[in-house]
């Protein structure tokens, strides 16, 4: 098949939604597909493709940090892509792209799939002062989303469920997103553990709680610290790493700076992607206290690196963190605390753990996601078949 993929953002911005996609590009192609993507370029100027990757020129647009928008329906890149003519159409955003992906759609008369990857009510922050007022925006715009697709994919049942609590009609379909468990179950070396660790001013003998991913309001870091912090105090050999970036950034470090925790927490801001499964395997247990998952690929990548977790409870970790098996999920900082001392403080309990993680990953994988998703999409086109099948001929499939 020849499979479009639509995105507002992709590489090199890193983030859960280009790792999808960057993954299920992988698996897709590994399979005999041929896949392209349509996403907007960083600049107003610049339009054209480049390999796979077809760009829309675009604006920075101030509702979201990294948000951009573009008005592309004249574009000479829609109209290559409809010489084209891919089989399928899956979109990964709601914006700008998404406009296109339905364009599109309805020029080829072929499926147009969506993922649904964020719980907008979880960000209403970023464009609406009144949350009650937001909240209402996001799921009328959710509803005026599914009318356009031939299906919904949500990358966990809570996504599935809050879906079907916003009324939506289309079908929806739990697909969980896949990561490359080959880039964290390769083996690191304890020399560059312990190299990595004096970098950060550590001792190579410490353990470390790691808290990765993009530094946001809505990652409730300030609760992952007050959770953390009698221990970091009372366990003189124990430290936490922060990896990652964002526009939280300077709020956590004032907090980190409050309570009093400068000489227990480290921030490394932005690392390579390269480096990224270095810091899961020199460390001891991941930690979060985000509630604002669809999936959480961070969970993921930390399980194929043998690492416990202690985590807020979410209905997206159901069936992934499983308690007393590969980590723990807490409801009170009372409980995380627990978990916490639990883990640190018996090499045993954290070594079986670690075990059961890595085996736990293994349905997680990037292969998995590329033969869930193919089987979706064939089920689309014959449909499609079904009721088109003179217009399907003609096109070859």
């Amino acid at each position: 098949m020849k499979i479009l993929i639509t995105t507002d953002t992709y590489a090199p911005i890193i983030n859960g939604v280009v790792t999808s996609i960057l993954n299920l590009t992988r698996a897709l192609t590994a399979l005999g597909h041929t896949v392209r993507i349509l996403t907007l370029a960083s600049d107003a100027s610049y339009e054209g493709r480049q390999d796979n990757v077809y760009y829309l020129p675009s604006l920075k647009c101030g509702i979201y940090p990294d948000a951009r928008v573009t008005l592309p329906f004249r574009s000479s890149v829609l109209r290559d892509i409809e010489a084209w003519s891919p089989d399928i159409i899956h979109s990964q955003s709601e914006f700008s792209s998404f406009l296109c992906a339905k364009h599109l759609a309805k020029r080829l008369g072929v499926p147009l799939i969506h993922t649904y990857h964020t719980l907008y009510e979880d960000y209403t922050h970023y464009f609406c002062p009144n949350q009650q007022l937001g909240v209402l925006a996001v799921r009328g715009f959710t509803r005026m989303i599914s009318r356009s697709v031939s299906m919904l994919c949500a990358p966990s049942v809570k996504v599935q469920r809050t879906l079907l609590d916003y009324g939506i009609s289309a079908p929806i379909s739990v697909l969980p997103t896949g990561i490359d468990l080959s880039r964290f179950t390769a083996p690191v070396s304890e020399a560059d553990c312990a190299a990595r660790k004096r970098a950060l001013g550590l001792p190579s003998d410490c353990h470390v709680l790691l808290a990765l991913g993009r530094l946001a309001k809505e990652k409730n870091y300030d609760e992952l610290l007050d959770n953390a912090a009698p221990l970091l105090r009372e366990m003189e050999n124990v430290y936490l790493v922060i990896v990652g970036d964002g526009p939280y950034r300077a709020d956590i470090e004032a907090t980190v700076r409050a309570r009093g925790l400068s000489d227990k927490v480290r921030m490394t801001g932005m690392v390579s992607a390269e480096e990224v499964p270095a810091y899961y395997h020199m460390s001891d247990v991941f930690v979060c206290a985000s509630s604002s998952e669809t999936q959480g690929l961070t969970y993921l990548e930390a399980m194929a690196c043998g690492l416990p977790q202690v985590v807020r409870r979410d209905a997206c970790l159901d069936g992934v963190v499983v308690n007393g098996r590969n980590g723990y999920q807490y409801e009170t900082p009372e409980e995380c605390r627990a978990y916490l001392d639990e883990l640190l403080s018996h090499a045993a309990v954290r070594h079986t753990m670690s075990h059961n993680a890595t085996i736990d990953a293994d349905q997680f994988g990037m292969e998995t996601f590329g033969r869930r998703a193919e089987t979706r999409y064939l089920a689309l086109v014959q449909q499609e078949a079904l009721r088109h099948p003179a217009l399907v001929y003609e096109r070859g499939i």
